[in-house]
């Protein structure tokens, strides 16, 4: 691609009641390095969530304000994503935005180590620990986005970010004694933004440019001041002062000086690069390693010690906190936030003439926060019909299915068996997942049959933290519902009202009805003769499930193998415990049980047969068509348990250890708000 001038954006944003993100995306709208990335970026392409992906977001209001074309509501929809209000932290903000965008990237692209983001703001820190008592510690890497830097009384910002960046011998939290921290830098940003901290300054002057290690420069090219005006630099070296929809030119002069009236929250630094700036093409990064594109500040032939480049931490606002980040901010305290013993130590030298180590020379130690879920029990509410979409059931009931749970002082006691031998722990993802979130998981997984790689992706967990939830919250579903059955199979005297279909058929109690499920091809012959279903032509799990006169399902049995008769079924799915003399079970023709339930004075009503005769008689003909018009709705019920997307297709031979248990608990879960008698005209009508 030839290059040609960046061409910034100076269109305005709808405002938003005061929130600095406005000034913090015109801030990032006319910073070089990223308005490159956003040209060549085909991510929208590619993602899945663009409705809760902030990388998409931003990316769609950069092309409206780029085409000067009213970009509407979007940027309120990012402010809400983002979680930041009018009294956040200018300074986190920005980094959320960055963060945010860097996992987005990584989301879609998990086999990249870094990102084209996090290539243009973030920075790479190696941190080792020398302790007199404890001795030295294994080197670690620290990714990690700007840094703020506190300004003494008889500083100016340069020698403040000098101040910053250099070694200190510090207290050992854990023995007390002196501890020396060596900091290098291995990676530096493009862009580099700063905080500044002045308590004691009530004017200060920023300078044009400053310098962080040997050789490496960096110019200014905006700042945010008062948390909703942002000053920046156009491409003719003029600045322009941006805030919401309006916009007028300032002069350097009045950007150059800070003072009380105009109080600046974020300083925005660019490398220079020789000549003018250029568009250029965003190259991707080859995988597992951090490429150099042009223009980087990265250190290449030197690396020199640094403290530690620290992220603030995020205010309290009205009782809310704005979310985590994606990328770990958890370094050591910064010199102005170490304790008065520390400080009145002797700094540490610095080598600066120490050769720093290629990216294969050395063993990548990056920690990353846990990531934040995309979805959440509080963001679904906002839409009933896609809640009731995703989970099969509607607001009202999910929050009735919680309370029968126990709510969240029985399901936050769950715990996972581990190896056999070890106590059962409880989940490591207490603060990252509510007791409804998990609820809300395993509803998703039955569903939608969403794989648990995806869900783990959506809900900011990890695989393994997924599957345990998941399969707890089955195994706790249950159990709750077996200490219901007795309950729920309702007897023949309590359901004398029975529905129109159901009335010529007084002592009648249950009707039931099986079902076939097809199942991945096992490779033992054996297995396969015995899950052999000749009916279906296909390797299958049998299932029987029971209705009462109302139409609630009251029984579900075990799977068993497609080979067996559903006589075998009904025998050892043990639903004859349920029966007491004188009921009546209404069943189809190929239930061979009449002499097993007249043993235990059960009547069993099947639809008669012809039995070699022409036709039916008139009394038959009548029997036959109130049999089959009360028959159908353990069809519906069937219908019901396999609308589910995990038990349609074929299912894996993974999953049959616990299909039994999934299809047992979708049988309890469509007695939630479904009526199924409501007249001829909306008969099995969803509530």
């Amino acid at each position: 691609m030839g290059t040609q001038p960046i061409k910034f954006t100076d269109f305005g944003l709808p405002p938003i009641g005061g929130c600095p993100l406005n000034a913090c995306l015109q801030v990032l709208f006319h910073s070089p390095s990223f308005i490159s990335y956003m040209v060549s970026s085909d991510h929208k392409l590619k993602c899945i969530a663009s409705d809760n992906c902030v990388l998409c977001l931003v990316l769609k209001i950069w092309e409206h304000v780029n085409r000067n074309m009213y970009c509407g509501n979007l940027n309120s929809e990012l402010c809400k994503l983002l979680g930041c209000t009018a009294e956040s932290d200018v300074f986190y903000v920005m980094s959320s935005i960055v963060s945010e965008m860097h996992y987005a990237f990584q989301r879609i692209e998990p086999s990249y180590e870094l990102s084209p983001i996090f290539d243009s703001f973030g920075g790479i820190i190696e941190i080792q620990n020398l302790c007199q008592c404890h001795g030295i510690q294994e080197p670690t890497e620290e990714l990690s986005i700007g840094a703020k830097v506190f300004i003494n009384a008889n500083e100016n910002l340069q020698q403040a970010i000098d101040e910053l960046y250099s070694s200190k011998n510090v207290l050992c939290e854990t023995c007390g004694s002196e501890k020396q921290i060596l900091k290098k830098v291995l990676q530096l940003p493009d862009i580099f933004l700063i905080s500044p901290i002045r308590p004691e300054l009530e004017h200060y002057v920023v300078p044009s440019t400053v310098n962080l290690g040997p050789g490496k420069k960096y110019e200014v090219i905006g700042s945010i001041i008062n948390g909703t005006t942002a000053n920046v630099k156009t491409y003719s070296g003029t600045f322009v002062q941006l805030q919401d929809k309006r916009k007028r030119g300032v002069s350097w002069h009045k950007v150059q000086n800070v003072d009380a009236q105009n109080s600046c929250q974020v300083l925005v630094y660019q490398s220079v690069c020789e000549g003018p700036l250029k568009f250029r093409e965003v190259r991707t990064p080859k995988k597992m390693k951090c490429s150099t594109p042009i223009g980087s500040a990265r250190s290449t032939t030197t690396a020199w010690n640094v403290t530690p480049i620290v992220q603030p931490a995020p205010p309290v606002t009205s009782g809310r906190r704005l979310q985590p980040k994606r990328l770990d901010y958890g370094v050591p305290l910064a010199p102005h936030q170490s304790s008065s013993a520390s400080e009145k130590m002797s700094p540490a030298k610095s080598n600066c003439g120490a050769s720093p180590r290629t990216p294969s020379q050395r063993s990548r130690k990056i920690k990353y926060v846990r990531l934040r879920s995309v979805v959440s029990y509080e963001f679904c509410c906002k839409d009933p019909k896609k809640f009731k979409h995703f989970t099969g059931l509607s607001i009202y009931n999910f929050k009735v299915l919680y309370n029968l749970l126990g709510g969240d002082q029985e399901i936050r006691r769950l715990k996972v068996k581990g190896y056999a031998g070890r106590t059962p722990k409880r989940f490591s993802v207490e603060g990252k997942l509510s007791s409804k979130d998990k609820l809300l998981m395993f509803l998703w997984r039955l569903r939608r049959g969403m794989p648990l790689r995806d869900l783990a992706y959506i809900f900011g967990v990890g695989l393994t933290t997924c599957c345990q939830v998941v399969y707890a919250m089955l195994r706790y579903l249950c159990l709750t519902f077996q200490g219901l059955e007795k309950d729920m199979f309702i007897s023949a005297q309590d359901q004398k009202k029975k529905p129109k279909p159901f009335k010529p058929f007084p002592n009648l109690r249950a009707i039931i009805d099986g079902f076939e499920i097809f199942i991945q091809t096992p490779s033992n012959f054996q297995q396969q003769g015995n899950t052999y279903s000749d009916y279906k032509a296909h390797n299958t799990i049998r299932f029987l499930v029971g209705i009462s006169c109302h139409g609630g399902i009251l029984f579900v049995s075990p799977g068993y193998e497609g080979s067996m008769s559903e006589k075998q079924a009904l025998k050892e799915s043990g639903f004859m415990d349920f029966l007491e003399p004188g009921d009546v079970i209404m069943s189809d023709r190929g239930f061979a049980i009449n002499n097993d339930l007249l043993r235990i004075g059960v009547d069993v009503l099947k639809p008669p047969s012809l039995d070699g005769r022409p036709k039916f008689t008139p009394e038959e003909e009548i029997l036959t068509r109130a049999i089959a018009s009360a028959r159908i709705y353990v069809e519906h019920a069937v219908r019901l348990i396999k609308v589910n997307r995990l038990l349609q297709g074929i299912i894996p031979l993974k999953l049959l250890p616990t299909i039994s248990d999934y299809v047992y608990v979708a049988g309890y879960l469509a007695n939630f708000g479904y009526k199924t008698f409501q007249g001829s005209k909306n008969r099995n009508k969803k509530c």
